[in-house]
């Protein structure tokens, strides 16, 4: 079962999450870590409430499990579930569902040449754990069936910009415009134009794509503000980003990477009480429990913080313990942020950067090594700048300070 999953744009995902574009097209976004496993005390005790769905949507699983019972080979009941039980883990931002999913696709998951809609899954599915190239052998196996699948496009060009291959992801947004609208085309192009030396351009696009969204798609309006505040906040236009995040806020959702990105800018602002209450009642997405406890650092409420820490650790001890290598950019802000041990902050950082490099990623890379005085690691981001035009006025605000004591770590 799958068991953590990153915060991350869908981001380097990320990823990282669900949105429903259509029937035919999701998109991802971000969530949390399971909590350390332990042994009841009692057999009456409940170790965790499962997340709340709907009579409705309860209904549904059900009839879906019973007929999938009966038929456990039907793809078409397979795929229905799968696809309830993801949309399950990105609303209540519980990984626990993606597991779920998983287990329905079983009779097609070690398959080297299942059907056109298992492989479309089981990509999600890998692309959501972070398991990229069984992501994309999945979607080129699924393209070179069917060429014309604007899903296998989409989902294609968000892997590979997670991996900062903007070559590749510009060529999939390009074969996305050939059998998809304007709008997701669109929309596709300006992510790669905000990592690639044209960040003004991309915002002013994003901007444009947001106005022509109906208000009967909150989940893309909000999804779409979103974007553009953290476009804006590369281009150092606070203001900008602020109206954004308002409007996105605004709409009737509560979406986790929202949240995260938002706090993190009010963090950056020295609004600490207002991320505390932004994030109340949050504790369950660890990333956000995370901002909790800076922000209760950092407003000086000390058993708040402890409470908030052991939580932290627990999550990623009981991370570490299944092998997963989900929270190591988290971790790494973790240490940082609370005087931890900086050479394992570093260590994280590295091995993140190695995944996946959005530009948080090269920003905690960044942090990490300038506070461990790697000279290495910070030319390591200065390249990365170089190569790709890259343009954020926060990684910017950092390399361009002085550099005293560099050395190798």
């Amino acid at each position: 079962m799958i068991a953590d999953q990153k915060m991350t744009r869908w981001s380097h995902l990320g990823f990282t999450l669900f949105l429903f574009f259509s029937s035919e097209l999701i998109l991802f976004t971000k969530s949390a870590y399971a909590s350390e496993p332990r042994t009841p005390n009692n057999g009456s005790e409940i170790l965790e409430n499962l997340s709340a769905t709907s009579n409705q949507q309860s209904n549904k699983l059900k009839t879906l499990r019973k007929n999938l019972e009966t038929s456990p080979n039907n793809l078409d009941l397979a795929s229905q579930l799968a696809k309830a039980y993801i949309g399950i883990a990105r609303e209540n931002t519980d990984v626990r569902y993606y597991g779920y999913a998983q287990a329905v696709l079983k009779p097609w998951w070690e398959k080297q040449n299942p059907p056109v809609e298992a492989l479309l899954l089981r990509a999600t599915l890998n692309q959501q754990r972070h398991q990229y190239t069984k992501a994309i052998d999945d979607l080129k196996l699924l393209l070179k069936r069917q060429p014309r699948h604007a899903q296998a496009w989409l989902t294609l060009s968000i892997i590979q910009q997670v991996q900062g291959n903007y070559q590749s992801a510009r060529a999939s947004c390009s074969a996305l415009s050939r059998v998809s609208s304007i709008w997701l085309s669109n929309l596709c192009h300006s992510q790669v134009l905000g990592y690639t030396g044209s960040t003004e351009r991309a915002y002013k696009m994003q901007q444009a794509l947001a106005l022509q969204l109906k208000t009967s798609r909150p989940d893309l309006l909000q999804w779409i503000l979103g974007i553009s505040a953290e476009t804006a906040l590369r281009m150092g236009k606070k203001k900008q980003a602020e109206i954004n995040f308002e409007k996105a806020l605004k709409l009737p959702l509560r979406d986790a990477y929202l949240l995260r990105i938002y706090s993190d800018y009010l963090l950056e602002e020295n609004r600490e009480a207002v991320v505390l209450k932004l994030l109340k009642d949050e504790e369950k997405d660890s990333a956000l429990l995370l901002r909790m406890a800076i922000a209760a650092k950092r407003a000086n409420q000390k058993q708040l913080m402890s409470d908030y820490q052991k939580l932290l650790e627990s999550r990623f001890k009981a991370a570490r313990l299944r092998g997963s290598n989900l929270h190591e950019r988290d971790e790494a802000l973790y240490l940082l942020e609370f005087a931890g041990d900086l050479k394992k902050a570093l260590k994280l950082a590295r091995n993140n950067w190695n995944v996946q490099k959005e530009p948080d990623d090269a920003l905690i890379l960044l942090r990490a090594a300038l506070a461990s005085h790697s000279e290495t690691d910070v030319q390591t981001i200065r390249n990365w700048i170089a190569q790709t035009q890259l343009q954020d006025f926060r990684i910017q605000k950092l390399l361009d300070k002085p550099e005293t004591g560099a050395t190798d770590v």
